[in-house]
């Protein structure tokens, strides 16, 4: 089983610290007749006499008749003739106007409608293009590699940590689209568990932490959970308070409006009904005038006289 230095060296494609025993021998070269083919082209294959490669994959099947009640002068789309021309439709500027097409109900009861042709069925000469098949290579002797020798730079260190210097700089290879990103931690282990761990107990305090001391950084929701656990009846009461009004508005904006039919719809005579109201005659209001004084009537009376004997 590997270390987690000899892993991480493995990716990352540099030394280990602790050198291989054996290596590539550097003066070893592949011989000119290393043949690492495992199959070849059969040179002896030839193309067989009646391999047509020139034949269609499907034809016409010959066999095939029209079916009894085929229509062939029904068209399977038809003009809606219950489409009319819209009102606003002008044909200077939206063209000529067509009804929208239907399936054609005739078609639903027979067979099928339109010009008939015969279908198409796959050709059983097709083969398409010849080619030699593959055959094992007979001279195949595999995937060719150098030699192994012993390493004359071998050596095996039992502590290779004493040995290491402190780490005092770390790269980081990070593509993002968001400016003033910084690490101030960082933690080198072998298990996620762990490193999961750790940075609950670290990195997910203070980022909390941090959550709460910038209102900027909190969202509306996190805010009303956070208030809600600390003052619960609080929240309670303003959402109460905010329910109602928006209740009330929906119900006067959705409830159904009465009808207010005149009343010269209902009476259709001139005749007194029940329904009439009765008013005081001497009385004045603005729908009857007012009953004229007794002098009124006879000064009225008297001018009358005198044109009449004039």
């Amino acid at each position: 089983m590997k270390t987690i230095l000899e892993r991480f060296e493995t990716f990352m494609g540099r030394p280990q610290i602790n050198p291989p025993e054996e290596i590539d021998d550097p003066n070893d070269k592949r011989p000119d007749d290393w043949d690492d083919r495992e199959t070849i082209v059969d040179v002896n294959a030839k193309k067989p006499d009646d391999w047509d490669e020139d034949a269609p994959e499907f034809i016409t099947d010959e066999s095939a008749t029209k079916p009894e009640g085929w229509l062939d002068d029904e068209p399977e789309m038809i003009p809606d003739p219950s489409a009319e021309v819209p009102k606003d439709w002008d044909p200077e500027m939206d063209g000529e106007w067509e009804a929208p097409k239907i399936k054609n109900e005739k078609c639903a009861q027979a067979p099928g409608c339109g010009e008939w042709r015969k279908p198409q069925i796959r050709n059983p000469a097709y083969k398409g293009k010849w080619s030699p098949p593959l055959i094992a290579n007979p001279a195949f002797k595999g995937v060719w590699k150098p030699a192994k020798i012993k390493n004359p730079d071998y050596y095996y260190d039992n502590s290779p940590f004493k040995n290491l210097q402190p780490v005092s700089a770390i790269g980081i290879e990070l593509w993002t689209m968001n400016e003033n990103i910084t690490f101030d931690n960082f933690l080198i282990v072998d298990s996620w568990r762990d490193a999961y761990e750790f940075a609950q107990e670290t990195w997910a305090r203070k980022a909390e932490a941090e959550r709460r001391a910038d209102p900027k950084a909190q969202s509306v929701i996190d805010a009303i959970r956070d208030t809600y656990k600390e003052k619960p009846f609080l929240v309670i009461g303003i959402g109460i308070a905010c329910t109602i009004p928006l209740l009330l508005c929906l119900w006067f904006i959705c409830r159904p409006s009465k009808r207010h039919t005149p009343a010269a719809m209902h009476k259709k005579t001139d005749a007194a009904t029940p329904d009439d109201v009765r008013r005081d005659p001497t009385k004045y209001d603005s729908t009857r005038p007012m009953k004229p004084a007794k002098a009124d009537l006879e000064s009225d009376s008297e001018s009358a006289d005198v044109g009449e004997n004039e």
